[in-house]
């Protein structure tokens, strides 16, 4: 997978060099940096089933390069990373709930068992090309479009919960693998000019990536016995993201 990555950043930074040239006489090339707060949507961010993320709200940096086309038009080249830590206290309660629902059926520990958990955070690294169109609205203010196809390095938290009482203890642990996968990105936002090389921007983006994975479970039971399964499925990575950014000219007329 990291061969796979490698490829498509070179084949990006290739593209960009070569439109280098044929850009001169059509703008300016662009830096933007960017860093906000990234709000998990869809299941993601939910907390009432066994699908639910119980993502918290997270960070979101990256950057953009813009390659000018025509006046008002852009190539886009971009990366964003973003991080999400999981709702611990809804996780926990969503779970010591299933457990006891399942005590009478199937577990042969007591209601007043200790219940212990562990899980990291999401992360997520997008790279993405596109298209930037910017609609001026003053000498000092423009708005923007930016829509792009993305890439997505998906990486979700490992599970494990332990379930004890005086007599039995049951544990349970799961380590998902994701596969990358294509997806789309959306922002668009306002940009006021501070000065003739410094704008700041306001945007909003949403990111879309639905992505395969192999997981394996591993659980013991209160006999000690160990048992392992396989599971293969879809999980889909979704967000909107609000930030911040500072977009530098990086030539002069």
């Amino acid at each position: 997978m990291s061969h796979l990555k490698n490829k498509v950043l070179l084949l990006g930074f290739f593209v960009a060099f070569c439109l280098e040239g044929q850009a001169q006489e059509k703008g300016d090339w662009e830096l933007q940096l960017n860093a906000g707060i990234a709000i998990p949507t869809s299941d993601l961010g939910e907390s009432t089933s066994n699908r639910s993320g119980f993502a918290e709200i997270g960070r979101s940096v990256g950057f953009n390069l813009y390659a000018p086309i025509v006046e008002k038009l852009h190539l886009t080249f971009g990366y964003s990373n973003i991080s999400m830590a999981v709702s611990r206290e809804d996780y926990d309660l969503y779970n010591s709930d299933q457990i006891k629902n399942a005590l009478a059926r199937e577990l042969y520990v007591t209601e007043n068992f200790n219940y212990k958990s562990t899980l990291g955070k999401y992360t997520n690294h997008v790279a993405l090309v596109g298209l930037n169109l910017d609609i001026e609205l003053s000498e000092k203010a423009e708005l923007y479009m930016n829509p792009a196809v993305s890439y997505s390095w998906f990486a979700v938290p490992d599970v494990s919960i332990v379930v004890s009482d005086s007599l039995y203890t049951a544990g349970a642990s799961e380590s998902t693998d994701v596969q990358s996968t294509f997806g789309f990105q959306i922002n668009g936002g306002v940009k006021l000019k501070a000065t003739e090389q410094l704008h700041v921007n306001l945007q909003t983006a949403y990111f879309y990536s639905r992505h395969s994975y192999d997981a394996q479970a591993r659980s013991i039971n209160q006999n000690n016995d160990r048992f392992m399964t396989q599971e293969e499925g879809n999980t889909r990575f979704t967000a909107v993201v609000f930030s911040i950014g500072l977009q530098f000219r990086l030539s002069k007329e």
